[in-house]
């Protein structure tokens, strides 16, 4: 949970870049256009094609459709890895070891707003960069992300008073070296990106991940304790630092005067600022549940909440990632512009939604499966927040709109008002722990989501009529699905119950636990009554067949290397 989107995130716009670079709900939006900086007549730009328009389009064309098929191979093997470290970790280690080391992530996730300062995006965003530009971003990444880890280690001991932990003091001071690392591979992680090197970076991605869990894994089986959490975010960056260097060949130069940086670090400030506001958003949850309940409470929120998001992400991501840019080259074609959009909403609802209410129902047999024994009260937590990602399936297209119109400034207006909204929500369903944490941000969420969109919808091409037009066949599929797959479930438990006990004492040469073998023909059951109604959905409705396909067909057009303007 070192970068989360929180229970009450508005936006989410989660491109190749965005996913490589971060973990923000904007998709690192700007509230501000960067404006050209002067740049010496003598200045180059090393770290992109040099190519004529025709060659340039042609080529992004080819890498984008590469990146595609990367990044999906990528976040295939990161949701692998991230599932497997959990189902071990949740085994080795308590709830109430997750929630202290969650504590901890809270106090320095605000610290890590700034550590990038903007300033990666700035590299990437720019037509033409130099490398004493870039030298000089470096160093100030780096000055910064060193005043950072000091701050925050002087401040540890209010954190642990804050909390009323005292081993917080360690955890935080132990979590503040995450800073030097990420300071020293900002640049060369947005030059990679810059170079659209998606393969390097999936590399970089998956390695950290399975070094930092290697870490981790070892120091929780050698009895470090809530130490192997600390272990996992340090790893993982001090890997990933080491990665980006051996797999760019820049290196820094001298800080140098005159050179242009003075605009760029100019739009690095306004980025910070608007994600200094997101993150009251992102992490008041965390807090209010840390400091009242503890940190086994924290803990069983938070592990449900990752575990809702982890498959949520790798739908939301590849479509996001080609939504934006095609809808940014159709801003001038409002009709163009809506019926895409309408297509991509469609599809990403009937990606999401049944999945999202599959999961409900198999709330207690996924968080029995991955987290095992002693979290029996993150099934409730998990199957409240799924009907909260129903929600959110279909509001986080929005972000898609205004990042691609470039009204970014209308998603901090909307995050002014909303965060307000949300932060009151948490605190009613306070009392009541996790679980009333988690059903206040569902019902905000809901609340919520009407006037979001009409906000953002103003003045634009797309409308609340597109919305309801292409998730509402979607939400009715997975009403259904939930209903009948609920129902099967409780109908079949008893049976199931003495099926897998019948199997588990017959079975001679391995032991094989009765609550999985529960928990896995639970699944099988419901797996098949949600795949029989959505196979009888499109029989029945070719329209419904015709338009995922169209959107599948629009989505490979706008990947594929001659793919043109949607007609």
């Amino acid at each position: 949970m070192l970068r989360r989107g929180g229970a009450g995130e508005f936006w989410e716009t989660r491109g190749a870049t965005a996913a490589a670079e971060s973990d923000s709900v904007t998709g690192d939006a700007s509230p501000q256009a960067m404006p050209p900086a002067p740049v010496a007549p003598a200045a180059v730009d090393r770290f992109g094609p040099s190519l004529s328009a025709t060659d340039r389009k042609a080529d992004l064309n080819r890498r984008a459709a590469r990146g595609g098929v990367v990044t999906l191979s990528g976040q295939a093997l990161r949701l692998i890895v991230q599932i497997g470290s959990t189902m071990v970790l949740a085994r080795l280690l308590t709830p109430g070891d997750f929630g202290l080391v969650a504590m901890g992530l809270t106090a320095t996730s605000f610290a890590m707003v700034f550590k990038d300062a903007g300033l990666s995006i700035a590299t990437i965003q720019r037509a033409e960069v130099s490398h004493e530009q870039i030298s000089n971003l470096f160093w100030a990444n780096v000055v910064i992300s060193a005043a950072l880890m000091l701050v925050v280690a002087a401040l540890s001991p209010l954190v642990a008073m804050f909390y009323q932990q005292p081993a917080l003091i360690g955890v935080t001071t132990g979590l503040s070296l995450v800073f030097v690392f990420g300071g020293l591979a900002v640049q060369h992680k947005a030059i990679l990106t810059r170079q659209m090197r998606f393969g390097a970076l999936t590399g970089v991605v998956i390695g950290s991940q399975a070094g930092g869990v290697a870490v981790a894994i070892a120091m929780a089986i050698a009895g470090f304790g809530y130490w192997s959490l600390v272990g996992l975010a340090v790893g993982q960056a001090a890997v990933e630092c080491v990665l980006v260097w051996l797999l760019c060949d820049w290196k820094p130069g001298r800080p140098q005067r005159g050179v242009g940086t003075k605009s760029m670090i100019h739009f690095g400030s306004f980025l910070t600022a608007f994600n200094v506001l997101n993150y009251a958003t992102r992490n008041a949850d965390n807090v209010m549940l840390g400091a009242i309940w503890g940190a086994s409470q924290l803990g069983i929120y938070s592990k449900a909440y990752a575990l809702l998001l982890l498959p949520l992400r790798q739908i939301n991501a590849p479509i996001a990632s080609v939504s934006v840019p095609a809808l940014s080259r159709l801003q001038d074609e409002p009709e163009a512009f809506r019926q895409f959009y309408q297509r991509m909403v469609r599809l990403i609802s009937y990606a999401t939604m049944p999945l999202v209410v599959v999961l409900a129902v198999l709330a207690e047999e996924i968080t029995g499966v991955v987290l095992g024994p002693g979290w029996e009260e993150s099934a409730v937590v998990f199957r409240v927040l799924a009907f909260f990602g129903v929600v959110q399936s279909v509001s986080v297209t929005t972000g898609w709109v205004l990042t691609s119109l470039g009204n970014s400034r209308r998603m901090f207006e909307w995050n002014v008002i909303g965060t307000p909204t949300i932060v009151i929500a948490f605190a009613l369903g306070l009392p009541y722990g996790a679980y009333g944490v988690a059903l206040a941000a569902t019902i905000a969420a809901l609340v919520l989501s009407v006037p979001q969109i009409f906000y953002a919808f103003r003045g634009t091409p797309a409308s609340m009529a597109d919305i309801v037009r292409a998730s509402g066949p979607p939400l009715i599929l997975a009403m259904a699905i939930f209903g009948t797959g609920e129902t099967a479930r409780r109908l079949a438990a008893p049976h199931v119950a003495e099926i897998a006990a019948s199997i588990a004492s017959s079975t001679q040469a391995i032991t094989l636990p009765v609550g999985i073998l529960r928990h896995g023909l639970s699944s099988i059951i419901v797996g098949v009554v949600a795949a029989g109604l959505m196979g009888l959905w499109f029989a029945l409705l070719p329209s419904a067949r015709e338009e995922v396909g169209m959107a599948v067909r629009m989505l490979r057009k706008r990947k594929s290397p001659a793919g043109g303007d949607v007609p």
